[in-house]
């Protein structure tokens, strides 16, 4: 009974986690009008000429970096 009701917890965690970095990508490629740039195996990178949001596909992760190129 507990381990299903941790079960239960830790699927609602994840998924309250899923979208508030849902939420979080979709806020700042909105606010700095950021552009789809590529997809590769495992990343989305969209960008601006300034800086770059790189999302892990595979993990989730988001990265928020300094457009080097």
């Amino acid at each position: 009974e507990t381990s299903k009701t941790y079960l239960k917890g830790g699927r609602a965690m994840i998924e309250d986690a899923v979208k508030i970095i849902t939420e979080t990508k979709n806020s700042l490629i909105e606010k700095y009008e950021m552009k789809k740039i590529t997809t590769t195996r495992n990343n989305v990178i969209w960008g601006t000429e300034k800086v770059v949001l790189i999302q892990n596909m595979t993990t989730g992760e988001l990265k928020l970096k300094k457009n080097l190129r």
